[in-house]
């Protein structure tokens, strides 16, 4: 485990309960398999309750689980007691139940494959793409190239091509970008086809039911983090990360540089304050070492949610070299964290989309 390289470890190769991944030797994040429904499953839910005024609607799955999701302009609203197909996108946090999104949804690194409500086949870029013409239209060219939409139609789906891709091709070959989009959502629709088969029409069914399970943990992983390696934990592997873990727990974080970061969860945001006292440090050097480690920590913690960081005090100059490197970082992240900005009051704004449980459940399983 002290190799300096990138993996997922986990604790059985056929039906893994824990996942660790490394980055660079360091441990980047933990996942604990879910005892009910997986995240990307697909499933006819009973509509329970439909709120026009927050264009929401609740559900339940078959297990009586109960769901809730965004409803879509333009796409009808099923009435209470009817089916829907829904896909799960997210576990429930502070009381929330298990958030999903409507139709199917194949969520991959670089695509989201989804059930098209008017002309399948359609390939386009996702809003956070849109500002990146000069790189996207030569990725879109190179997908239609691929004889990619000839695909999702006869599956019967759209493709949105997401930021990463797009991000990807500007550092890189659009053909080559293509190429992974392409491979990528091959294999997602395979996966779909064989373990679901053609959907059959939500009038036609009875009662809820799982349409289709999800990927397989481990290649949620793989997709998740864009890496194929998988080693096999050894017996001790995962009592010594849970002791590891111990240090992440706690709201107080210690840094290396002698700063301390203090994690301040509330039901609206995550507080993040910096107390640099013990460092010694200036603003701008301490922003440049305290940054990695935060979002490091963002991530291991899974903190998701509005995230609000409060270092000391710089001019606007700093604030735009920590721009830069806060942009740097986010990229770097599977999550995708969206920067929002300095506040007004020089609070860093950070959101990061829920998924997975936070650190604190997962540790409880480890």
């Amino acid at each position: 485990m002290a190799e300096q390289d990138s993996y997922i470890l986990v604790d059985d190769l056929t039906a893994p309960q824990r996942l660790a991944f490394y980055r660079c030797g360091q441990l980047a994040e933990i996942w604990v398999s879910s005892t009910a429904d997986e995240l990307g499953s697909v499933h006819y839910a009973r509509v329970t309750a439909v709120h026009k005024q927050h264009r929401r609607a609740a559900g339940q799955l078959a297990d009586g689980t109960n769901i809730s999701w965004q409803t879509r302009p333009g796409i009808p609203v099923p009435a209470v007691g009817a089916l829907t197909l829904v896909t799960l996108t997210a576990f429930g946090w502070q009381g929330k139940p298990v958030q999903a999104s409507s139709g199917i949804q194949l969520a991959g690194h670089f695509c989201l494959l989804s059930q098209s409500h008017k002309t399948p086949g359609t390939v386009r870029l996702s809003k956070k793409s849109t500002g990146s013409s000069g790189t996207a239209h030569p990725l879109l060219a190179a997908l239609c190239r691929t004889g990619l939409p000839a695909r999702l139609q006869e599956a019967g789906l759209d493709l949105v091509i997401r930021r990463r891709a797009t991000a990807a091709t500007a550092a890189g070959d659009s053909e080559a970008v293509a190429s992974l989009v392409r491979q990528e959502a091959d294999f997602l629709i395979a996966d779909f086809i064989q373990h679901s088969g053609t959907p059959v029409r939500v009038s036609a069914i009875g009662t809820p039911g799982c349409l289709y399970p999800g990927l397989p943990l481990v290649e949620q992983a793989k997709l998740y983090a864009r890496c194929g390696a998988v080693r096999l934990a050894a017996a001790t592997d995962f009592e010594e990360i849970k002791d590891q873990l111990a240090r992440h727990l706690g709201s107080r974080y210690d840094s290396p540089c002698g700063a301390v970061i203090w994690f301040e969860p509330t039901r609206a945001a995550t507080m993040i304050d910096v107390d640099s006292a013990g460092s010694h440090l200036g603003p701008a050097q301490l922003g440049r070492l305290i940054l990695p480690e935060i979002f490091a920590a963002l991530r291991l913690r899974g903190i998701a949610g509005r995230v609000l960081i409060d270092l000391p005090y710089s001019g606007r100059a700093e604030q735009k070299q920590q721009a830069a490197l806060i942009e740097g970082l986010a990229d770097d992240d599977p999550r995708a964290p969206e920067y929002c900005g300095f506040s007004a009051s020089g609070l860093i704004e950070l959101r990061l989309r829920y998924a997975r449980h936070s650190l604190d459940m997962a540790a409880q399983r480890l």
